[in-house]
C-alpha cells in the first residue's frame, strides 16, 4: 500500500479506547487536509464494536486560470429548493472577457472553468428551469465525453455562487 499507493494501514485501539481512535483518525485527515476537515467522524460513531474505519482524504488547493474578482457580491440563487439569497463571485465583467469552453445541450448550459496549468477544470452545468433532476440523471462519463466533444471556446463574463465542496461518510455495512 505504502508503495504503489502511498497510504497504509493504521493500528488503533478501538477496544479499548475508541474516543482516542477517532482523535487518531480526525488528526490524520485534518493535517491532510489543511484543517479544512477537522472532525470527518462525529463523536459516538467508532465505540469498542469497531473493528475497521476506511478513510481517506483528498485536498485541492488550486487557483484558477483566469482569477474571479476578490470582492463577491450579493445575487439570488434559484436553487431546486427556491430562490436564496447569496454570495456570487464574478470574473470577466470587464473587456476583453476570458474565453471558456461552452456547450449546451437539452435542457442544460455548461462551461469549462479551467485552473492554472490547465490540465484541471471545473465544469459548471446550469439546468434549464424545471430540469435539474432530468439533467443530474443524465450526468455520467458518456455525457461528459459528449461535453467535451461539443464545447467551443466563447468569450463571457461568469457570475457563479460561491460553493464548498465537501463529502460525507459513506457505510460499507451493506457492501
Amino acid at each position: 500500500l505504502a508503495t504503489n499507493y502511498d497510504s497504509g494501514v493504521e493500528l488503533v485501539d478501538y477496544k479499548t479506547n475508541p474516543v482516542g481512535a477517532c482523535t487518531q483518525i480526525n488528526n490524520w485527515v485534518a493535517s491532510e487536509t489543511n484543517y479544512q476537515i477537522s472532525n470527518l467522524i462525529s463523536p459516538g460513531a467508532v465505540d469498542d464494536l469497531t473493528r475497521l474505519v476506511l478513510v481517506d482524504a483528498l485536498y485541492l488547493n488550486a487557483t484558477w486560470q483566469t482569477a474571479f474578482d476578490p470582492i463577491s457580491n450579493t445575487q439570488t440563487f434559484h436553487g431546486v429548493n427556491g430562490d436564496s439569497s447569496t454570495d456570487f463571485m464574478s470574473m470577466g465583467n470587464t473587456d476583453p472577457w476570458p474565453s471558456f469552453n461552452y456547450a449546451t445541450g437539452s435542457g442544460w448550459a455548461g462551461v469549462d472553468i479551467p485552473y492554472y496549468g490547465g490540465s484541471l477544470v471545473l465544469t459548471a452545468i446550469l439546468p434549464d428551469s424545471g430540469q435539474f433532476d432530468s439533467v443530474k440523471a443524465s450526468l455520467n462519463a458518456s455525457w461528459f465525453s459528449s461535453f467535451d466533444a461539443s464545447v467551443q471556446q466563447q468569450s463571457m463574463a461568469l457570475n457563479l455562487p460561491k460553493f464548498n465542496l465537501a463529502g460525507s461518510t459513506v457505510s460499507w455495512v451493506p457492501t
